[in-house]
């Protein structure tokens, strides 16, 4: 390996967005701050990404959007819809949307008795899905109750916890509106309890049946 003007290899960098990460080299980087050296020779592998990262972001941002880009690559919204903003705090969160996507796209083709594609499957979830109930969030702005939550977050939350509560009770499928009505009726508390506590509420608790083991 060829040597620098100082006598060392060059250092091995990721680039991802505006961020560099040491892949081989972290000795030589330390080295060269406390020399406090301008510039260091360096090899440079640039990855793209839909999602941009910035020398601001804190591990944690990262980690999100790293998240979030891999939902992107999975299912091309980026490119399929691309006024698209799904957007969640906790990047673990986005496998569930992928099944959310398979599970509607599982159900369609029971429907219809033939295959679609995973391109229209992501469509149509995203259009029939998950906007009508991020509309319904809009239309009531259900968000500003949540600080430092997101739209993608509060779906999420409702679509879990409405299909749990389905399968305890052994309900059919809640509308949308109740759902969200509820919630936004509710002080505030934590999105799971506002749900469990809405639906309960709307239900006559006496003719519950008893949770199925």
């Amino acid at each position: 390996m060829t040597g620098t003007a100082q006598g060392f290899p060059p250092v091995d960098l990721y680039k991802v967005g505006d961020v560099y990460f040491v892949r081989d080299g972290n000795h030589r980087v330390s080295v060269a701050r406390a020399n406090k050296a301008k510039t260091i020779e360096a090899s440079v592998t640039e990855y793209q990404t839909p999602v941009e990262l910035t020398s601001a972001d804190t591990l944690d941002d990262i980690l999100i959007k790293s998240g979030q880009s891999n939902f992107l690559q999975a299912t091309h919204l980026d490119r399929l819809r691309p006024d698209q903003d799904i957007r969640l705090t906790n990047p673990g969160r986005y496998k569930r949307l992928l099944a959310d996507i398979s599970r509607h796209k599982y159900f369609k083709e029971l429907e219809c008795s033939c295959e679609i594609s995973c391109q229209e499957a992501v469509v149509s979830w995203y259009d029939k899905v998950y906007m009508p109930l991020i509309n319904e969030i809009r239309a009531r702005k259900i968000l500003k109750r949540f600080p430092g939550r997101t739209e993608a977050d509060l779906y999420t939350w409702l679509v879990l916890h409405r299909a749990a509560l389905e399968k305890v009770y052994g309900m059919g499928r809640i509308p949308n509106d109740d759902v969200v009505e509820d919630l936004a009726a509710e002080a505030p508390a934590s999105p799971v309890k506002k749900i469990e506590r809405a639906i309960k509420r709307r239900l006559n608790p006496g003719s519950l049946p008893p949770p199925v083991d």
